[in-house]
């Protein structure tokens, strides 16, 4: 997996490089970026400049999960002109700069984003905010056994009634 981390704030660098260090011990490959003024010339942490949409939509490209240390407002309005579909869009992450609390915002199942939240959240000491119906009620959801098992979903509309039916 490829992870982008950003972060806003010299407050939320700090938990930005927190996390690289994470998902560097997972085994995931992370660029982390910041504005020029909080690098200071960090080593492995690259200076974001230009629109922060633009930075979104060239790491929809290149990564495989986008973790947002900041507001989850500035996610959401970051990643909106690119988002297409839970089966083809990363795994957005929005992560507080105080490192309490941990919220997927995209792709929670396929793309991982919940798993993600967990894995960051538990070595944060942070609060992963799930919010995802069979996640909410520990029940069996098809996307993520697709995903966990190497599988594909064929049928959108069926898989949504299959995870409908296990709900009710």
């Amino acid at each position: 997996m490829r992870a982008a981390v950003i972060s806003f704030t010299e407050r939320g660098r700090e938990v930005s490089l927190r996390i690289r260090r994470i998902l560097e011990r997972e085994g995931i490959r992370c660029r982390n970026f910041a504005r020029e003024r909080f690098c200071r010339g960090e080593e492995g942490l690259e200076v974001f400049a230009g629109e922060l949409s633009a930075w979104s939509g060239d790491r929809f490209g290149d990564s495989e999960a986008l973790i947002f240390v900041g507001a989850c407002g500035i996610a959401v309005r970051a990643v909106a002109p690119w988002v297409r579909d839970k089966f083809q869009d990363p795994a957005v992450v929005a992560v507080d700069e105080g490192g309490r609390f941990v919220i997927p915002l995209l792709s929670g199942h396929v793309g991982g984003a919940n798993r993600l939240a967990r894995l960051l959240a538990g070595s944060l000491g942070a609060v992963p905010v799930i919010t995802t119906a069979t996640d909410v009620s520990g029940k069996f959801a098809v996307d993520v056994f697709a995903a966990e098992n190497g599988c594909a979903i064929s049928d959108r509309r069926l898989a949504k009634e299959i995870s409908a039916a296990v709900l009710a």
